[in-house]
């Protein structure tokens, strides 16, 4: 919760504009956060818990000529 003049912001003005979180905004500690992204790296390589292997590397994969992916940022791969 972002805080003015030393006090906590309330209403609209106490989180991120919805615009910013169309799916859903995901609030937790920053250890949750680690453990959330340990499986996303994990899951790619098959040893995820949330997905199958396959829709991590497919939420993670830049869609068309774009570097968003499903909800992430992706760098596309370049090719020497």
């Amino acid at each position: 919760m972002g805080h003015e003049t030393g006090k906590p912001l309330t209403g609209t003005m106490a989180d991120n504009p919805a615009v910013l979180a169309p799916a859903g905004e995901l609030h937790m500690s920053l250890e949750d956060w680690g453990l959330f992204v340990i499986d996303q790296m994990e899951g790619e390589q098959g040893h995820g818990r949330l997905l199958s292997a396959d829709n991590y590397r497919r939420l993670h994969r830049a869609q068309g000529d774009t570097s968003a992916a499903l909800g992430w940022g992706a760098i596309k791969a370049f090719r020497a």
